[in-house]
């Protein structure tokens, strides 16, 4: 054995000149000091679940939409107003600036009427002054031959407006009613086989009768048939 005594190596602080010198800080600043970047930060393996309702939301409507502040209220003096508007409109009988009079007809049909055949009958309101002076100086003839071209002479129901009916023999018919403007002259034609004008103007009357005899027709009020009885 040798005599020596054993030597006891102690590490030196110092730092080899081509190793960097040993770090005394935490972690993170050794990290930074040795690769120059910071280490990205710490997440977790798990994320936290994450729980969705499945009830799906009402549907929106015009119904559920909230009102705007006062709105709901100046709507329903609104309805008000127009609903007062038009029960004065219809009371005074107003349509688009046009008065109109209602006309009842009774229709009477004689049993051999028109020598047992249909009538055919036609109802007038003119507005145009002239057309209606050459109007009341036609036939029922006349005018059934000669419908069609005033149709087309005065279209879209400016100069006149008509209504038509074909009577059968024996048969009564319902009552009617039309609206005459109080501005048109009203004028009635029947179409009959024998001989004659088959023409006659009607007033201010509101309530007819027309009897379709068995060569001509008549027309007579519903209140003097009413004073009669």
């Amino acid at each position: 054995m040798s005599d020596a005594l054993p030597v006891r190596l102690k590490h030196s602080a110092r730092a080899a000149p081509n190793q960097p010198a040993p770090c005394r800080s935490t972690r993170r600043s050794c990290l930074v000091a040795s690769t120059g970047r910071a280490p990205r930060p710490h997440r977790p393996l798990h994320r936290p679940l994450q729980f969705f309702s499945m009830r799906r939301a009402p549907p929106v409507t015009i119904a559920s939409m909230p009102y705007p502040t006062g709105v709901r209220g100046r709507r329903s003096s609104l309805r008000r107003t127009l609903g007062a508007l038009l029960a004065a409109c219809a009371l005074m009988g107003c349509g688009g600036g046009v008065v109109a009079t209602r006309l009842l007809l009774e229709i009477r049909i004689a049993a051999l009427a028109n020598q047992n055949s249909p009538i055919p009958v036609t109802l007038l309101a003119v507005y145009d002054a002239k057309l209606f002076e050459r109007l009341a100086e036609m036939s029922a003839k006349q005018w059934y031959e000669q419908r069609d071209q005033l149709r087309r002479d005065f279209p879209g129901g400016d100069a006149f407006t008509e209504w038509e009916w074909e009577f059968v023999p024996g048969y009564t018919p319902p009552p009617v009613v039309v609206e005459i403007p109080r501005n048109a002259k009203p004028l009635v034609f029947a179409n009959y086989r024998a001989p004659g004008s088959h023409r006659i103007r009607l007033g201010s009357q509101q309530r007819i009768r027309i009897e379709l005899q068995d060569g001509d027709f008549a027309v007579t009020t519903l209140e003097a048939l009413e004073q009669n009885r």
